[in-house]
């Protein structure tokens, strides 16, 4: 859950063909993740909603009654995105979730709850090894207060991985036996549903022998009647596996274990010891070599096996539910500080980046940030944050902040946008992004991020066309136009995915990509629709003093229509038809088109040639004074006058600037 398509780790498991269903994406929906289930394409999220809801059924029928909040417990080292795939299916399954808790941190209210008593002060290390995840938590743990000081792990390090390893010796044994063609080839020629069969069963096996060695010196695999090799000749599956080779075969697994929890150490600062009790938990972490390495690190007085160790993170989630909702009692049972897995980069000028919240941060946590564009003439800062994985930046969210229309026209300002970045995270890691300028408060900006990846689609999307569109763009009104109608976008984007469940909202989605579309076939068509439409409001107030009621009213309705077409922006023919029918408007009344120019460059002129554009305003009342006189030589004469005022060296210049900038810096 909370991946892409495209992600490593999903892609390996595709190749290896290490799950038993197919994983395929939807192509409507680039980077998203489906497993055919039920005749259907489901989403991870969907599919996880679907097994809490059998838990909720299960749970309901156990405790006679209704089941509607729910504490969920997710592993420690879980992404944001990951965090919110959890949300979706929660809401998927009409649950309401009242905390997103990290396992290793259940696991250790649980053992505090049960084996500390109220004066007890320690310093506690949670070893959560389970079938899919390698969770390490260290809290500090005293008077039925928890602080999570750190956390970390591998997401892709779990029981799974030893049944794997256990699965490649089997097979490398069978074929050693056989003198046949790899095992794994010859699973290839069996029919999808023996393939299927064959996979479950042998994982099944894989995993009742990893159990079994953490009690007993050997045990035997075997599976017959369902392999076959080249020639259709039955392969037996008869391996036996003793406590020395399944040691070996941990080494390496043993190994990442060592070197996490020395990792951990280090980034605290912690030597082995500071840390007073190291708690086990997880059905893998019974297993003999993993336990026999911990004790080595830390001394095994220190070691201790939850007295459940597979029930451990339940009953943890299941005090943090009573807590919360105070069904127990109503004095707190304990207090519980939950602190940041990751750091928060926000993305520089430059390529540089600037931590925001470092990891082990105590949440909730607000930072406020002051930021300016890079460029003077940059007109749309995007403000992008990300997290490093394990070397791998990993991008959260992001949100775009628009200067002020007036700024954005104002080649005479020469000072870069000043604004404030608000970043918080709560104690369900729900993210907000807030930006408001300096200079205007009430133009801001704020939502929440980390929702998945369609948004990013669409926003690279729509960043992808401004480049193109101020690359090529051969004036400066058009640049204005790309960038103040992305705004309209940008709000779609935002409306394209349900802020709880992330699922996308396709009637929004497609909204999105039409008007990315649009904004990119105006550039081709070399429309620039809302300068046009300004302009043209700028007529419409001037043709008041020299038109009739009739000829106002053809170009009011042609105004209505300019500007139901930009709110939607999502047909470019109907905005190339009504710009012909402003032009022919203009050919009739060649005055009104000449009063608005003169009064749209006396706008531009007011701020820095104030009297400039007071002559040129005072011309054009000369000029409409003179509409339907006889005396066409007045006339031509006031007309040449204005516009030679208009064409002097004060007027503004629509020359283009060329520049996409949008990074911010401190």
């Amino acid at each position: 859950m909370g991946r892409d398509f495209e992600d490593t780790e999903v892609q390996s498991i595709i190749t290896n063909q290490t799950m038993g269903y197919a994983i395929v994406t939807d192509a409507s929906e680039p980077g998203s993740i489906r497993i055919p289930l039920g005749g259907k394409m489901q989403s991870p999220e969907m599919i996880s909603g679907m097994i809490l809801s059998k838990l909720i059924r299960d749970g309901e029928t156990e405790l006679q009654g209704k089941i509607t909040q729910a504490v969920v417990t997710v592993p420690a080292y879980f992404s944001d995105r990951q965090k919110f795939a959890t949300r979706a299916a929660c809401d998927y399954a009409g649950i309401k979730l009242l905390r997103l808790l990290p396992e290793p941190t259940a696991a250790a209210l649980s053992f505090g709850m049960e084996e500390l008593d109220k004066n007890d002060a320690r310093t506690l290390m949670v070893f959560d090894l389970g079938g899919g995840t390698f969770d390490i938590s260290v809290l500090s743990v005293a008077g039925g207060s928890f602080m999570e000081i750190t956390k970390g792990g591998d997401m892709w390090l779990g029981g799974d991985n030893i049944d794997a390893l256990l699965v490649d010796h089997i097979f490398a044994c069978a074929q050693k036996e056989a003198g046949c063609s790899p095992i794994a080839d010859l699973i290839d020629l069996l029919p999808p549903a023996d393939k299927a069969r064959f996979l479950v069963e042998i994982k099944e096996k894989a995993a009742m022998a990893k159990i079994a060695l953490s009690t007993q010196n050997i045990v035997n695999i075997d599976l017959f009647g369902v392999l076959k090799d080249e020639n259709q000749q039955l392969i037996d599956i008869d391996v036996s596996v003793d406590r020395e080779t399944f040691d070996k075969l941990l080494a390496p697994i043993v190994k990442r274990i060592t070197d996490i929890t020395h990792q951990i150490l280090h980034e605290i600062r912690f030597e082995p010891e500071l840390i007073d009790t190291i708690l086990l938990v997880g059905g893998s972490s019974l297993i003999p070599a993993i336990q026999d390495e911990i004790k080595r690190l830390f001394g095994a007085e220190k070691v201790l096996v939850h007295p459940r160790p597979l029930h451990a993170i339940a009953e943890g989630a299941a005090l943090m539910a009573a807590k919360m909702t105070h069904q127990e009692t109503s004095e707190p049972l304990f207090s519980m500080m939950h602190s940041s897995a990751h750091d928060y980069y926000l993305q520089l000028a430059g390529g540089k980046r600037h931590l925001l919240v470092a990891r082990n941060t105590p949440l909730p946590i607000s930072v406020e940030e002051k930021l300016t564009f890079s460029h003077h003439e940059q007109s749309l800062a995007r403000l992008r944050v990300f997290n490093e994985v394990d070397g791998v930046l990993d991008t959260v969210g992001e949100l775009w902040f628009h200067k002020e229309d007036t700024d954005l026209m104002d080649e005479k300002n020469t000072k870069p946008t000043e604004l404030m970045l608000r970043f918080s995270v709560d104690e369900d890691n729900i993210i907000t992004m807030k930006a408001w300028s300096l200079h205007n408060e009430e133009l801001s900006v704020e939502a929440q991020i980390a929702r998945g990846g369609l948004a990013a689609k669409l926003y690279n999307d729509l960043e992808h066309v401004l480049s193109s569109i101020i690359a090529h763009s051969e004036s400066r009104s058009m640049e204005f136009d790309a960038l103040r109608l992305s705004r309209t976008i940008v709000s779609t984007i935002h409306q394209a995915s349900d802020p709880i469940t992330g699922e996308t909202c396709v009637e929004q989605k497609n909204k999105a990509q039409q008007q990315i579309n649009t904004l990119k076939h105006c550039q081709e068509k070399d429309l620039s629709p809302l300068s046009r439409y300004q302009f043209a409001l700028i007529a419409q107030e001037k043709a008041k003093s020299v038109l009739s009621a009739e000829e106002q009213s053809r170009l009011s309705v042609i105004i209505d229509a300019y500007q139901q077409a930009l709110a939607d922006l999502d047909n470019v023919d109907s905005i190339e038809q009504l710009d012909d029918e402003l032009e022919d408007f203009y050919d009739d009344f060649h005055i009104v088109a000449k009063l608005a120019q003169a009064e749209d460059t006396a706008s531009s002129l007011e701020r820095h040639f104030p009297r400039e554009a007071k002559l040129i305003r005072n011309q054009a009342i000369k000029l409409a004074q003179l509409h339907g006189q006889p005396d066409q030589d007045l006339i031509e004469d006031a007309e040449y006058q204005l516009n030679k005022l208009m064409h002097s060296e004060f007027s503004w210049s629509d020359r283009p600037t060329g520049r996409f900038d949008r990074d911010v810096q401190l």
